[in-house]
């Protein structure tokens, strides 16, 4: 189990690559993985975010002009960041192999063992040595940036249903609040892996002429508190990591993304003209994660975010996913906005089956309205289809973007709506109130 300490030595090469030019990927060849950026309000949720992101959506970075004034996290963002080869935990997945066509292989049919130079080989035989795959060339991590304040915690239970794991912020100067308790429980009911991010940790041990032994002995006292509180959840044994996202604080963060210079701005305003046809989501040529810069076009320096990445890449497990062929199509829905022109945007993400161009989706909630699907990208790229677990924008035509602001978009027939249900409500241990029908 990793120390949370970052002293002594150089850091480690970074565990995602570096420059990673999403336009010559193949969509339909990456994985996609959600995990969820979860804790207290104020512990450095955003500013980690935005020092990983490569890939920024219209809702992410605290984008909304209410966000910026009032300080804090109000909705669900999403960014995210490539890694490319993907990782050998999930590459070596059965779920996620191929078999490779020996025919490419094979010329007139002969070929040569690269064992044995000169050796001819049958076809028939090199045919029957299946060779086998990763089918993903890159794995795409899509950071939910959750709110940590209290007054919205069913925006972070939203949000907390289509994450696979997560990355639970804790400002390391004040250890364990309110709101972080709460989000162990919801990380508890939600995913099976958790990493623990000590943030802030440039301002431990701020006095004295050891900096360094200082800011580590502080370190491991707030791990140790932290540990503690862990113990009895199913996330005693989980991995922690001391980190500074901006080095000097959510101010200097601040400065840098009022001033243009951070591309926190997403990719602007839905409704603006010229967006793409869906999704609106733009893209960052600038490194995943540096130890000296925090993202995308930005100069705020950071630390041991290397140790952060490699912490996640061997965390990372392949994350569960159904038969899109077989189960029906469901769409969470977060953000639903116009492009001129081109028609509304849904953006959201897959809960279960696929979706292809040309499909029809239905409103539940809305009188079973349909829809066809006229285009759909995810982080700007165009896809032809999107399966369960991505992060994806939906355009529609003839639908005002008014009637529906959070919701689901399903497989037409698929979605039944009721008007009760009898449901086991077990309490949580933290929960020391009464339960009693009609609460």
């Amino acid at each position: 189990m990793p120390s949370a300490s970052t002293s002594g030595g150089a850091p480690a090469p970074p565990a995602a690559q570096a420059k990673i030019d999403p336009s010559k990927l193949d969509p339909t060849r990456i994985l996609n993985l959600n995990v969820g950026v979860l804790g207290h309000v104020d512990s450095g949720k955003t500013s980690l975010v935005k020092t990983l992101s490569t890939l920024l959506s219209t809702a992410s970075l605290d984008k909304s002009s209410q966000s910026r004034q009032r300080g804090i996290t109000l909705d669900l963002g999403f960014s995210a960041f490539l890694m490319a080869p993907v990782p050998e935990r999930i590459a070596s997945d059965e779920r996620y192999m191929e078999v490779v066509d020996a025919d490419e292989d094979v010329e007139d049919g002969k070929q040569y063992d690269e064992g044995k130079e000169g050796e001819e080989v049958d076809a028939e035989q090199a045919k029957a040595e299946v060779k086998r795959r990763c089918k993903y060339d890159a794995l795409q991590i899509t950071l939910v940036d959750c709110p940590g304040h209290a007054s919205l915690i069913r925006t972070i239970i939203g949000g907390a249903q289509i994450i696979d794991m997560v990355l639970l912020v804790i400002d390391a100067n004040k250890g364990i609040q309110t709101q972080t308790a709460e989000c162990i429980v919801i990380a508890e009911m939600t995913c099976r892996d958790m990493i623990v991010v000590l943030n802030k940790i440039d301002l431990l041990g701020s006095g004295g002429d050891d900096k360094t032994g200082m800011r580590d002995d502080k370190l491991r006292e707030v791990e140790g508190r932290v540990r503690s509180v862990l113990r009895k959840t199913k996330f005693r044994d989980c991995d922690m990591v001391g980190v500074s996202a901006c080095v000097g604080g959510e101010k200097v963060a601040a400065v840098t993304l009022d001033g243009g210079g951070g591309g926190g701005s997403g990719g602007g305003g839905g409704d603006k003209k010229g967006g793409d046809a869906a999704g609106g989501e733009k893209s960052s040529s600038s490194s995943a994660a540096k130890d000296s810069t925090s993202g995308p076009g930005s100069t705020i320096p950071t630390h041991n975010i290397d140790g952060l990445l490699q912490l996640l890449t061997s965390t990372l497990r392949p994350p569960t996913r159904d038969d899109c062929m077989t189960t029906p199509f469901r769409f969470s829905v977060d953000h639903c906005f116009p492009i001129r022109g081109q028609g509304t945007v849904l953006t959201g993400t897959v809960l279960s089956g696929a979706l292809k161009v040309g499909e029809e989706v239905e409103f539940p909630t809305l009188g079973a309205l349909q829809r066809k699907v006229k285009s759909m990208q995810m982080f700007r790229r165009k896809v032809g289809m999107i399966r369960q677990g991505d992060r994806a924008g939906i355009c529609i035509a003839n639908f005002d973007p008014n009637l529906m602001e959070r919701g689901i978009a399903s497989s037409p027939g698929t979605v039944k709506l009721i008007d009760g249900a009898i449901a086991v409500v077990r309490k949580v241990r933290y929960f020391r109130g009464q339960l009693t029908s009609g609460s």
